[in-house]
C-alpha cells in the first residue's frame, strides 16, 4: 500500500512542511513526555512540590489531548 501526499506549492507551503515534519514534532512531545516522567519519578529532590505538581499537570494535560485525538507518540 502506498499513500501519497499531494500540495500545491508554494501556497499550500505551510501544509506541506507541516506534513514534512511531524516526525519531528512527534519526536520533541515524545522527549518531553520523557524528561517530565523522569522528574516525576526520579528528579524528585531536586525540585519543590509546586513544581512537580506543575510536571504533572503538564504531562496529563498533554496526555489528555493525546489520548483525545487518537495520536501515538511512541
Amino acid at each position: 500500500m502506498k499513500a501519497i501526499l499531494e500540495f500545491d506549492l508554494p501556497d499550500e507551503q505551510e501544509e506541506f512542511d507541516v506534513a514534512n515534519n511531524a516526525w519531528k514534532f512527534k519526536s520533541v512531545l515524545s522527549e518531553l513526555d520523557s524528561k517530565l516522567r523522569s522528574i516525576l519519578k526520579y528528579e524528585q529532590d531536586s525540585h519543590t512540590i509546586e513544581e512537580l505538581d506543575f510536571c504533572q499537570k503538564i504531562r496529563d494535560f498533554m496526555h489528555d489531548e493525546i489520548r483525545e485525538r487518537n495520536i501515538d507518540i511512541y
